[in-house]
């Protein structure tokens, strides 16, 4: 399928083709001419091969397949400007998925990929493609691609460098620019942009960007196809979250992911897909032993990402040292003589947490259950934590970030903390150092062995009570990486907003919010329990589920249970 980018359409043109496949309408059975049998193959063909019942999912499957051994069918009667390779180029062509997410290593042509994308609708008078990169210097090789190829699909399209824009006869326009945080996303408000391509998403540690820009995905030309796609290598800032968005949901580019929203009534459903590249699949590059050689030369972990593709093992984690089967224990009573601790962050547009702790003999920190509040007035948090907190069992006050305390100038207002105190709940000002508490936090949950200066394998310091609260903080502390400026620092998130939580408490919150609470704590060196000194560690009421891959369901703290037992200890 070719889309003739200089203003005219159709099977044939006065100019050069851009060999491009594309089918926007379809999402799911776009497909690219195909050599083979009866000229060419698409998913309507293979359904009447592999049976009129076959799911997409499977059909999608069997095209990645063949199409990796084919080739594309060229115009014979006119010049060709540009054709994708066969294999990766040719598929992430073929996407009509509202979403796409293209590579996963180095070298496979996904930067043509984007710059090609848009020529396919500039026949179109309101068509406007945004392509983006971290910042304009990464920015101006995508810039020189277009000044190769441009001019060539349509002569008269004019570039004017000030506005770093491509303007086509037809009026429809290409815009370069570059975007590497949530606030950056203004520039770009109310453009009417059908087409998003951002180079290197691996780059962006901020997966706000995304849902920001989303907004300003539009046009008013409803035979405009409006899409978005990110090309990527693994090992990046943005590892977690385009894994997590992309990669699990289409069982790394073996189908397609699909989600619905109700809209009066009537479900819409929107489409994501993952389409891997490695450099085989560049015949410019597979072809270049030297290339090769130095992908191959690359570190075990670097070589892992950008020559085989892999998702797994981000270089970028925060925390790395994360194992739900070491880090998870079965709820259990917490002897009396343990001391409780409790952290606090505020949050209205985001969630509020509270993270509740014991801390036994030996100076191990049990998380007994993290408290998620969200859209709640202070007033209302107060009420909640007092409900679910063991206030007669805490240990000092509670340490908070200092927005608890803020006062404005000439301003007699209470605050937060003085509306928890009306409560009987104290809040204290928290260590903020954010170094020192990511430093920390990694000691206390580190357990691996390091060889290099005798250290063995050991149990961590920090472990979590098996309930839905503490999953959801461990799936946020999963989902943070490191601050791209500063490798010493987590990446804090800016701009994000969380209505309520997700129904899957496996699944991350967005933010670092419960990381905060966390880390208030464990910042404030906890106290170590002292009497009952002869309690033998196997008298411990806990149970690990060291070896224990799949967590079992545990019955979920309902929010207005009583903290005290009748034995005086604490649950």
């Amino acid at each position: 399928a070719q889309r003739i980018a200089d203003g005219t359409t159709g099977p044939r043109a006065r100019r050069g083709a851009v060999c491009a496949v594309s089918s926007p309408t379809l999402p799911i059975d776009a497909a690219p001419v195909l050599s083979g049998e009866e000229g060419g193959a698409d998913l309507h063909s293979l359904r009447r091969v592999v049976g009129a019942r076959t799911s997409r999912g499977a059909l999608v499957a069997r095209m990645t397949a063949i199409a990796t051994q084919a080739h594309i069918e060229l115009p014979k009667d006119r010049p060709v400007i540009w054709a994708p390779a066969a294999g990766f180029q040719t598929l992430a062509l073929a996407s009509g998925c509202d979403e796409t997410l293209i590579g996963g290593a180095k070298g496979s042509g996904k930067s043509d990929v984007l710059v090609v994308r848009p020529t396919r609708q500039v026949d179109k008078p309101r068509f406007k493609a945004l392509i983006t990169r971290q910042s304009f210097p990464e920015m101006q090789e995508l810039i020189a691609r277009s000044h190769r190829l441009y001019p060539l699909v349509s002569p008269k399209a004019h570039w004017r460098g000030d506005d770093r824009a491509w303007t086509f006869p037809s009026g429809a326009v290409i815009t370069f620019g570059f975007l590497s945080k949530v606030e950056e996303c203004q520039r770009y408000q109310g453009g009417e942009w059908a087409e998003w391509n951002h180079d290197e998403a691996g780059n962006l540690a901020d997966e706000n960007v995304v849902t920001t820009m989303q907004a300003e995905i539009r046009c008013p030309d409803p035979t405009v196809h409006r899409s978005i796609m990110f090309s990527a290598n693994p090992g990046g800032p943005g590892h977690r979250w385009l894994k997590k968005r992309y990669v699990t949901p289409t069982n790394g580019g073996q189908q397609i992911a699909w989600s619905s929203e109700s809209v009066n009534g009537q479900a819409v459903w929107r489409s994501r897909a993952f389409i891997p590249g490695r450099v085989w699949d560049n015949p410019t590059y597979a072809n270049d032993p030297k290339y090769i050689a130095t992908l191959m030369a690359l570190p075990d972990r670097k070589r892992k990402y950008l020559l085989g593709g892999s998702w797994d093992d981000p270089e970028g984690a925060a925390f790395d040292m994360l194992d739900r089967a070491r880090h998870f224990v079965r709820p259990f009573t917490v002897p009396s003589h343990w001391v409780m601790i409790a952290s606090y962050d505020w949050g209205i547009a985001h969630p509020a947490v509270s993270v509740v702790v014991a801390v036994d003999e030996d100076g191990c920190v049990w998380v007994v259950d993290t408290i998620w509040l969200v859209g709640m007035s202070d007033e209302a948090q107060a009420l909640r934590l007092r409900e679910r907190l063991p206030l007669s069992r805490l240990s000092g006050a509670i340490p908070a970030g200092h927005d608890v305390f803020a006062v404005k100038r000439q301003d007699n207002t209470p605050t937060t903390a003085d509306r928890f105190a009306a409560h009987q709940i104290h809040l204290t000002h928290a260590n903020l150092d954010r170094k020192h508490g990511y430093l920390t936090l990694g000691s206390a949950l580190e357990w691996r062995a390091d060889d290099e200066v005798g250290i063995p394998e050991r149990d961590p310091q920090l472990r979590f009570m098996d309930t839905p609260g503490n999953r959801r903080l461990f799936a946020q502390l999963e989902s943070l990486v490191m601050d791209p400026d500063d490798p010493e620092k987590v990446f804090k998130p800016e701009g994000y907003r969380v209505d309520q939580l997700p129904a899957d408490p496996d699944e991350a919150v967005p933010g670092d919010d419960g990381y905060d609470a966390l880390r208030y704590l464990m910042a404030s060196r906890p106290q170590i329990a002292r009497g009952l000194l002869d309690l033998k560690r196997d008298q411990i009421p806990y149970a690990p589920l060291q070896k224990q891959r799949v967590l079992p369901a545990v019955a979920a703290l309902p929010d207005e249970e009583a903290w005290a037992s009748d034995d005086g200890a604490w649950s």
